[in-house]
């Protein structure tokens, strides 16, 4: 798992650095009024690429990790159906743009809505071909792939910027090429994927992809719920209000790539293991997978909201660093919990209970709306953001005793206790040295080294870990006399 995933992490490291200096880059540039009017443009988008993955994908991952000798069908079967069914999509969602835009209070928006949508189908096909490389295993051409896309994107911004022609038009449209670039490095790697429909694989995938979808699609609803109240529910809501959230919605994602790479290692793992091994493999799996989650997950959101101003101020400009409240509380619920909800999914995704998962995050999509009829009226921005934190707190927590309850895993206590005794003290000093600029890096540099360190000495790392579960085997094996006389 170590080495897919190095592969796998190193392609959303490139993907969330080229990301986020790409929104760094459009938010200096437009300012926050108009990088609003960017960022709930491509947050609709993104929206609407989630749902319209059906849940193909994954089923598509499954399969062909399960059935190698159908992967040749099922890979295009599975495209066939994804790409289809979003230019479908394309066509209602072209003709639904302005009302959908008015909805949104966006000024103008459906023409911008029906130039973001041209990604729809290019996307459908850069996931359906990413599908069958993780199906197969090939983390190492996921990985290449997953870094011309975010290169692609970021260089044709920066040379939108170089020739003084950005506007929002052309950077929707930098949005579609990258998807196109992704598309061309993976078919040099699988060719052209044969389109020939099959009606009992189709079936096959539709089943699966089903309750995939119904997960999928509660996902979405829960992580975009607090951006769509806060733009319907407060119509005096400033312009560049709506910049702030978004800036700070868009920081405090970035451990999101942390659990994208961990779901696209695990689920065909996961799905292997419980094919053909024993219990006790599967729930060490598990274990390993979110103790790599949490070792990573809590200090990016403690430390980092220790120093959410200045992380804005950095990143954007000293005009972001109003959204610092925002930013603390989108850092917990969007930043910790989320990542935490999308590997816990995906871990049920790959137990068959993908379903069940999704029943407990649609129970959070409803809190998210009553915390966001409550609170956004009242409190704007900061009642959004904290609605947010209470929906995804609610949801992450059903979705981890399911997993609990499927796996007879979830997180060794100890190893939690000792993640938060070395992070407090660390954050503590990072909101005590208080830098800015060039020496937030220093500081936030010395503090990781520090971590890491510090996770060595206590013995946090999965293969550490390993390596004390079968020392305990062994010993265990050593005295048992029973086993002993045996042998």
């Amino acid at each position: 798992m170590s080495s897919g995933a190095a592969w796998r992490l190193l392609g959303f490291g490139v993907l969330s650095v080229t990301s986020y200096a790409t929104v760094v880059i459009l938010a200096r540039q437009f300012g926050p009024e108009t990088y609003g009017v960017y960022g709930l443009v491509y947050a609709v988008l993104a929206s609407c690429e989630l749902i319209l993955r059906l849940g193909l994908p994954q089923a598509m991952i499954r399969s062909i990790s399960r059935d190698s000798d159908r992967a040749a069908g099922i890979a295009s079967n599975g495209t066939f159906l994804l790409v289809g069914t979003n230019l479908v999509a394309f066509g209602v969602l072209w003709l639904l743009a302005p009302a959908l835009a008015e909805l949104l209070n966006i000024t103008n928006g459906g023409g911008l809505l029906r130039i973001a949508l041209l990604d729809l189908p290019c996307y459908a096909a850069y996931l359906a071909l990413t599908a069958v490389l993780s199906g197969r295993f090939d983390f190492k051409w996921v990985g290449i792939a997953t870094i011309v896309y975010g290169l692609s994107r970021l260089l044709a911004v920066m040379l939108l910027v170089g020739t003084g022609s950005l506007t929002i038009e052309a950077a929707l449209v930098a949005n579609v090429l990258a998807s196109v670039c992704g598309v061309l490095v993976i078919l040099l790697r699988v060719g052209l994927v044969p389109i020939g429909p099959s009606r009992a694989m189709v079936s096959g995938l539709v089943a699966l992809a089903i309750p995939i979808s119904f997960g999928e699609v509660a996902m979405v609803l829960l992580t975009s719920m607090d951006l769509w109240l806060l733009n319907a529910l407060d119509p005096v809501l400033a312009p560049e209000q709506r910049g702030y959230y978004v800036a700070a919605l868009s920081l405090a994602r970035v451990p999101n790539a942390l659990g994208v790479v961990l779901v696209g290692v695990m689920v065909p793992m996961l799905a292997r293991s419980r094919a053909v091994d024993p219990p006790h493999e599967t729930r060490r799996l598990v274990l390993d997978g979110n103790r790599m989650l949490m070792v990573a997950l809590i200090p990016s959101c403690v430390i980092g909201s220790a120093n959410a101003g200045d992380l804005l101020a950095l990143f954007y400009s000293d005009a972001y660093v109003e959204a610092q409240r925002i930013m603390m509380l989108l850092l917990f619920s969007h930043g910790g919990f989320l990542t935490a909800l999308i590997c816990l999914q995906g871990m049920l995704i790959a137990g068959d209970r993908s379903a069940a998962g999704g029943m407990r995050v649609y129970a959070g999509v409803g809190l998210a709306i009553v915390a966001g009829f409550v609170l956004v009226p009242g409190l704007s921005a900061v009642g959004a953001a904290a609605g947010a934190l209470l929906a995804l707190a609610a949801a992450t927590t059903l979705v981890a005793l399911e997993v609990r309850r499927s796996f007879g895993a979830l997180i060794e206590p100890a190893v939690l206790i000792r993640i938060v005794v070395l992070t407090l003290p660390l954050a503590l000093l990072s909101h005590w040295w208080h830098s800015a600029g060039a020496g937030l890096i220093v500081e936030l540099t010395v503090v990781a080294c520090a971590y890491l360190g510090g996770c060595w000495i206590l013995g946090l790392y999965p293969v550490q870990g390993r390596r004390r579960h079968a020392d305990s085997e062994d010993l265990r094996v050593a005295e048992s006399p029973d086993i002993g006389q045996g042998s």
